[in-house]
């Protein structure tokens, strides 16, 4: 026996194989395809963006902005899906015999597999047709044959012993490009490289041969020659007479709707651990309370993880009050991550559901709850209930909250006086996320933390709904018994700036969307001191981050000789003193100012430029740019730079100032004029250590980046995926167009001065 044929090895290997690579596995032999199958199953479909995008041949096609390789690859597994269902349909009426619709002796492609599936993410409109104009669209494929890393040629197998003993199946693996195997494409899988042969030894499977359903219909058995089932020798006659009692491949039977398709599939997958489930209707009508409740009682009691979203554009009539309570009354003690999202009518601003009274008019109803079980929740672990559009919870969430009695992770939109009691009692409660807070749900979360939530180190808060007192961040910081590791908070005052210092030895990760509060001496206190610092971010750009609302400019600006830090234990030193995060740190995001900039001589917008620092000394400009890149040089496992963000407020007419050419453009204030350049001359060099760096941000700086310099970054940052704020109206705009058209992978997010 050969050593890759131990069980035991595919089980350890499979695990740190991406969907194509396993692909190929299952391709070689019969005791390979065994092995493999299961793990290529396991999450449905198996595709991944990212593993997509490094396959550096391969761009995704697209009409119209859509991307057309994930819906051609779920409209090809929904195929599948419609597959089996027709065959469940034929069974139900006693149209086919045996194991096989049609008395082929073959179980569909879903029936054979569906005991693998563990993971499935599914959104509505996957389970819809793809149009006609967009799946009659063709990629490229290269050939198994011609692939130097895929080629098939197993003529010296020694899998021919093991195979004369599988059910007297023919032998195929030493057959290079058999009837029914397809072509490779780089895309996890199987072009349409034999058509006619592909087509001729599949004829009658009502499959469409594309993507996903070459990769998970029947190749991988038709590969090796699988004959009908041994238990049954095959009768070409019985076949034709079943044949012909069964539905005909050529008469279109009736589609069924996607809800319908999504409902078969789950009650194929007796072992799925983890379901996805993403902007499915939700409105108040039977079908979706039918589909919701059939999904609530069949589904969820066995599910480990739940994932629901709704969508939350404009609807045609109320979203359904009972969604949310039927998920929580249906769970079991093998869940252990629930995460829904409420959305009520944008319109209507409530979440209730009109019934019909006399004359035609409607009014509220109260919800009636489906009955929940009191037993205790052990496995649970993470818990996210949020909502949009101002939608209320419902009652039955503190009871399922008393529930959790294990739960280490809540997320909600805001924390109701209702449930103080009940969370109290979640003492393994290490993080809490709060889209929103006001004074009063503060302050209950600093008194908790002193008396009931012990554990509690990881706090993100979104937004405020109103000013906070003065004084209750303080006090919730100051709270804390085991040490904040993760702090992700709207604002700190000038006391609670003060109250985290002292937590710099646990601290992680800290994000502030407006830090004008802390100072500069705290933030190198911050970074010098937090050995497990991994994130740093004083500053909120929202240009990504576009589901929250527009953060303002008010953050701190680290003064560049606090951030050089030199040693002054020895006089006259240029030498830097040594950071606690130097190893640690994989995100900094901060404005670093107070560098003289003599070449800069007018604004942004062209007006004479007055009042900027000047240089005490001739050169101090790039010594002083030198030294911040020598800090930085330091942070070995950086991944994403940010030195300037964007921080305008497009709605804001009074931002809005005449150019120097007359026109109107946005204000340039809080734009960086006293910062580095970004120039090679200047020290950008010394950034050449940063083998990890992926993205860098210098959004509204005043910077002088070249093609000189853009060729510099890809040559020496191998991940580098990612910068914004190049002026393509400057100097900027030939480096802008150098990277779009040498390397298009890489993301290029221009300054611009107009909305």
């Amino acid at each position: 026996m050969s050593v890759f044929e131990i069980p035991e090895l595919s089980h350890l290997i499979a695990p740190y194989l991406d969907p194509h690579d396993l692909t190929r596995c299952v391709r070689v032999n019969k005791t390979w395809n065994a092995s493999y199958i299961p793990f290529l199953w396991k999450t449905v479909p198996p595709f991944s963006k990212e593993d997509v995008d490094d396959i550096p041949d391969l761009q995704f096609a697209t009409i119209a902005g859509v991307a057309l390789r994930p819906y051609k690859c779920w409209d090809a597994f929904r195929s599948i899906v419609i597959e089996d269902y027709q065959y469940s349909q034929q069974q139900a009426r006693g149209g086919a015999e045996g194991e096989g619709g049609g008395g082929t002796g073959v179980l569909p492609t879903l029936s054979r597999h569906c005991q693998w599936i563990r993971n499935l993410s599914v959104s509505q409109v996957n389970m819809r047709k793809l149009p006609k104009e967009l799946s009659q669209f063709k990629f490229k494929t290269r050939s198994l044959s011609t692939d130097k890393n895929t080629s098939i040629d197993n003529k010296n197998s020694d899998d021919d012993e093991d195979d004369d003993d599988n059910d007297g199946s023919t032998n195929n693996s030493s057959i290079e490009n058999p009837p029914g195997m397809f072509s490779m494409d780089p895309f996890y899988g199987f072009g349409l490289g034999n058509l006619a042969a592909s087509e001729s030894a599949t004829a009658g499977r009502g499959v469409d041969r594309d993507f996903m359903s070459l990769l998970t219909a029947s190749l991988y058995e038709d590969t090796f020659g699988r004959s009908p089932s041994p238990r049954r020798p095959t009768n070409p006659s019985k076949t034709k007479s079943t044949a012909s009692t069964s539905c005909p491949t050529n008469v279109a039977a009736p589609e069924p709707s996607g809800k319908e398709l999504i409902l078969h599939l789950l009650k194929r997958t007796l072992n799925l651990q983890s379901l996805e489930l993403i902007s499915w209707d939700d409105d108040d009508i039977a079908e979706d309370r039918a589909f919701w409740k059939s999904i609530a009682t069949d589904v969820v009691p066995r599910l480990q993880e739940l994932s629901i979203s709704i969508p939350v554009e404009l609807r045609l009539s109320q979203p359904s009050p009972h969604t949310v309570p039927l998920m929580l009354a249906y769970c079991s003690s093998k869940m252990r991550s629930l995460k829904l999202e409420l959305s009520a009518d944008p319109g209507s601003m409530e979440l209730s559901f009109p019934v019909r009274a006399r004359r035609g008019k409607a009014k509220s109803a109260e919800v009636s709850e489906p009955k929940m079980d009191e037993t205790p929740l052990t496995g649970m672990k993470n818990l996210s209930v949020v909502h949009k559009f101002e939608a209320v919870y419902p009652p039955s969430l503190p009871r399922f909250l008393a529930r959790c009695v294990n739960l280490e992770d809540l997320e909600v939109t805001e924390i109701s006086p209702t449930w103080y009691e009940v969370l109290r009692g979640c003492e393994h409660l290490r993080r809490l996320t709060v889209h929103g807070v006001n004074t009063k749900s503060v302050r209950f979360i600093a008194d908790a933390l002193k008396t009931s939530l012990l554990h509690l180190d990881e706090i993100e808060i979104h937004k405020e709904f109103n000013p906070l007192k003065e004084g209750v961040v303080t006090d919730m910081i100051s709270s804390c018994r085991a040490g904040w590791k993760t702090v992700d908070i709207t604002a700190l005052d000038t006391a609670a700036a003060e109250a985290l210092v002292k937590h710099c030895p646990t601290l992680e990760r800290l994000e502030l969307k407006r830090s004008a509060n802390l100072s500069s001496l705290q933030m190198q206190q911050i970074l010098s001191s937090s050995p497990r610092l991994t994130t740093f971010v004083s500053m909120h750009d929202n240009s990504r981050d576009l589901e929250r609302d527009w953060c303002g400019s008010a953050i701190a600006k680290f003064a560049v000789q606090d951030f050089i830090d030199l040693d002054s234990t020895t006089t006259g030193t240029t030498t830097l003193k040594p950071w606690a995060c130097e190893s640690t740190l994989k995100v900094f995001a901060a404005k670093v100012t107070g560098i003289p900039r003599p070449d800069v001589n007018k604004t942004f917008h062209g007006h004479s430029r007055r009042g900027g620092l000047q240089e005490t000394y001739p050169g101090q400009s790039q010594e002083l740019q030198r030294q911040v890149y020598e800090r930085l040089a330091r942070f070995t496992h950086l991944e994403e730079l940010e030195l300037g963000h964007d921080d305008r407020n497009w709605d804001d007419d009074e931002s809005y100032v005449e150019a120097a050419d007359g026109g109107v453009v946005f204000d340039d204030q809080d734009y960086q004029y006293e910062c580095m350049d970004l120039t090679l001359e200047n020290g950008l060099g010394l950034l050449e250590g940063l083998k990890e760096l992926k993205s860098i941000s210098i959004m509204r700086m005043a910077t002088r980046v070249g093609l000189e310099e853009v060729k510099w970054m890809v040559a020496n940052w191998p991940k580098f995926e990612y910068i914004s704020g190049l002026d393509v109206h400057d100097m900027e705009e030939k480096a802008a167009e150098w990277l779009d058209k040498n390397y298009p992978n890489i993301a290029v997010v221009p300054y611009a001065n107009d909305g």
